[in-house]
């Protein structure tokens, strides 16, 4: 699925470009979009021929750098912890409250910190799980200017304040009949927003709401229209 959306992306760049390269050249050209390729631009690591070492999958940590990855909260929740460097590493410690960690030979560096990375995951989760929720570590690594991202529930993403403020999450629009609330979705026009383009969302019809505009155009009367609605959906209200 991702090769859908990157593939989705790729197209949209592409053919703006073409559109702009005509603009400029009046030449119109052919563009190939292939999903396979761009999850290969994506995937592909040849940093082995600089390291010597052959990137293999890492689940949710990075190969090259620790800690850095989706730490999991033993009780719940998971955040994104980066701290790779020496300062970004002293704030994490002070934050877990273990400055002993900060000059420890075995984890005082990058290298190091990769090649014993279960022990240091095992560190961090351990901490995480004596918070009350990932919220709150994310307000303390805040406090200590360590990067960090809460993983977010759908639940979270629906209510984030952010978000909302955006309009990239709003309101379904709903047929005239439906009363209750529907709750928020993506806004499709969300992608992107023009100063000289205002996008308005408006509610679907309700069944059969156009069933006159649309069929007298094609030669039958009101009457039949009726007619024909109450042999489908039998006697109107």
């Amino acid at each position: 699925a991702i090769g859908d959306y990157v593939g989705l992306l790729n197209a949209f760049g592409s053919i703006m470009t073409a559109l702009y390269y005509r603009e400029r050249t009046g030449i119109g050209q052919h563009i190939d979009i292939s999903l396979a390729r761009g999850l290969l631009w994506m995937s592909a690591n040849f940093d082995y021929k600089v390291t010597g070492k052959v990137a293999r999958r890492a689940g949710r940590f990075h190969n090259g750098l620790c800690p850095y990855g989706i730490f999991n909260r033993p009780s719940g929740g998971s955040i994104v912890i980066g701290a790779v460097n020496a300062k970004t590493w002293e704030r994490l410690c002070q934050a877990m409250g273990r400055e002993e960690l900060i000059n420890d030979p075995r984890f005082c560096t990058n290298d190091v910190r990769c090649d014993r990375r279960n022990e240091v995951i095992e560190l961090i989760e351990t901490w995480l799980d004596t918070k009350e929720s990932v919220d709150e570590v994310a307000v303390l690594l805040n406090e200590y200017g360590v990067p960090n991202s809460k993983v977010n529930s759908s639940v979270d993403l629906e209510n984030d304040p952010h978000a909302l403020a955006c309009k990239w999450i709003a309101p379904q629009p709903t047929p005239d009949s439906v009363k209750e609330r529907i709750s928020n979705t993506l806004n499709p026009y969300g992608i992107a927003s023009f100063s000289e383009a205002e996008i308005r969302r408006g509610n679907a019809p309700d069944l059969g709401q156009h069933n006159h505009e649309v069929l007298t155009q094609y030669g039958l009367s009101s009457e039949d229209v009726d007619r024909l609605w109450d042999k489908w959906h039998g006697a109107r209200e």
